[in-house]
């Protein structure tokens, strides 16, 4: 009797603790508010309608209403309320790329072959200048006689570079390969010459490439056979060397063109933050308030006063959270279950992440401010920006400077289907309507061209049970608003119906208890 006692004593706590744990989830179902869904038109432009496919280019302002700096939580609708699939573009994918081809007549340089027999003669020598380019250096020494032939031809590519880098703009990266090789020779020659190609750096070191060309120069009557342009594999060295297999049976060069191709593109643009102003400074630190979901990918200092230097520190603070551990046996007991019907919020510190060490500077030059230039961010996002420096803030100033921030411009690229206006959701919880991958979304190359000049126009804020059909009447949305307040009046008095019977449950085991512990006294000898 005793044994059957202890057992439905330990039962019944148990059984309790999981109608009370179940009526305070309710609870907390039914009363969490539904967190508001921040919308924006999509606008196509006119001549996108041909396209299934089309890019946006998203602005700053969209990181506001997200949940975190991936954008994890967009989502993207036609005007039927349905999910439109969309694809992110990397940066390399959004980079602008366009390949040009310059063609340049190049200098050549005779080396003659030498004999054994020394005599005293003045020599023409080929010399590095400073820029790199090659020219010829005459001296009066005893050296070997040269025979008339000549064996190998340096042929001088570092002008051909330096154009390259001439082509170069403000955000453009270029890089130059040399794709062909046309040579001049005689025409009086008649016949096939083979030579070997070598290139180097620093004409030191030379490279010999996997080719073995042949010269080929033929007249009968009036038809001509010739072969003088020669491809070559992206050589990005400035110097080649040409060696003839058989030097007497060799044309002579008169000149030479390399053709140089550039692959030019152009970087996603950074998108700059108005002016920040500091938000609290003492003797020796600012701090700015930013948007806690930004990519920070560039920082920019803005001193207010004139012949300023100072070598500054800039930071990224963030908050950490740490879950409040519970133990199991904690949701089994009723009373705790009772007195703790919320949990905790997780406990929050800041955290202090590096960016830069960079002088900070405002100069004064002929009437003309000369200002220090960006500093690269990791692209994490912070919710401040914390300024050091050592000499104090006095030494920035009389006032605090100003913190403009840059980043990364983000791209998608999405699918139309139904009917427009389409616009893009932030903010809500949604599971489906996630981002894909780019193959996924464009299985095929024949269909990988997609519109762009796409813009945005930010909408009110809804809340996300009506936002899948945003066409609806305001009539609609107030029989809504009522039926929605009943459901909630509803489920208030379930709730109170499920603790009160949690209560006579509770009850009936104590009065139980105490009847079978008057019983086993009266049944004891």
């Amino acid at each position: 009797m005793s044994t059957k006692l202890v057992g439905r004593h330990r039962t019944a706590p148990a059984l309790l603790s999981l109608l009370v744990a179940g009526a305070v989830s309710m609870a907390g179902v039914t009363m969490k508010a539904e967190a508001e869904v921040r919308q924006a038109q999509i606008n196509l432009p006119a001549n996108a309608k041909a396209q299934p496919y089309h890019s946006l280019a998203l602005p700053l302002s969209v990181y506001r209403d997200a949940k975190d700096s991936q954008l994890s939580d967009l989502r993207i609708r036609n005007a039927n309320g349905e999910f439109l699939s969309y694809a992110w573009l990397s940066s390399s994918q959004q980079a602008d790329e366009q390949l040009q081809l310059l063609s340049q007549s190049v200098a050549i340089f005779p080396l003659p072959q030498r004999e054994i027999e020394p005599t005293s003669n003045t020599q023409l020598e080929v010399i590095q200048s400073s820029d790199g380019s090659l020219r010829w250096r005459s001296e009066g020494r005893t050296t070997t006689a040269t025979s008339k032939a000549v064996t190998t031809w340096i042929i001088d590519a570092s002008a051909l570079m330096r154009a390259a880098k001439a082509q170069n703009t403000q955000g453009q990266n270029n890089q130059a390969q040399l794709v062909q090789l046309r040579l001049q020779v005689d025409t009086e020659f008649q016949g096939v010459a083979g030579f070997a190609l070598e290139v180097s750096d620093n004409l030191q070191q030379w490279r010999r490439l996997e080719l073995h060309p042949q010269l080929v120069q033929l007249q009968r009557k009036v038809e001509r056979l010739e072969q003088t342009e020669f491809a070559l594999p992206a050589i990005r060295e400035a110097y080649l060397r040409l060696t003839w297999d058989e030097p007497s049976r060799a044309p002579q060069l008169i000149g030479a063109k390399l053709d140089a191709q550039y692959q030019e593109w152009t970087l996603p643009k950074l998108l700059w933050t108005p002016a920040i102003k500091a938000s609290h400074c003492d003797t020796t630190m600012c701090e700015y308030e930013v948007s806690a979901n930004m990519p920070i990918d560039s920082l920019r200092l803005r001193l207010q006063s004139n012949n300023a230097v100072a070598q500054v520190m800039l930071y990224g603070v963030r908050d950490t959270q740490v879950e409040e551990h519970r133990h199991l046996r904690h949701s089994l007991n009723p009373l705790y279950v009772l007195r703790h019907q919320k949990r905790s919020p997780p406990s929050t510190y800041e955290r202090e992440d590096f960016i830069s060490d960079f002088k900070v500077f405002r100069l004064q030059f002929n009437g003309q401010d000369i200002e220090s230039d960006a500093v690269s961010g990791s692209g994490s996002a912070y919710k401040k920006i914390r300024l050091r420096t050592l000499l104090g803030v006095a030494s920035l100033g009389s006032q605090p400077p100003l913190l403009e921030l840059g980043s990364m411009e983000r791209q998608l690229v999405f699918l139309a289907r139904g009917a427009e206006p389409y616009r893009i959701e932030l903010g809500g919880d949604e599971k489906q309507g996630a981002a894909v991958s780019l193959s996924a979304l464009m299985p095929s190359k024949a269909v990988s061209a997609f519109s762009s000049g796409a813009s945005l126009t930010m909408l009110e804020a809804v809340n996300p049970s009506s936002s899948s059909h945003p066409s609806t009447s305001a009539a609609a949305n107030a029989v809504g608003a009522s039926q929605n307040a009943e459901q909630q009046q509803q489920r208030k008095w379930w709730l109170w119906l499920l603790l009160a019977a949690a209560v006579g449950v509770l009850g009936w085991m104590v009065w139980a208890s105490l009847g079978s512990i008057d019983k086993a006294k009266q049944e004891s000898p």
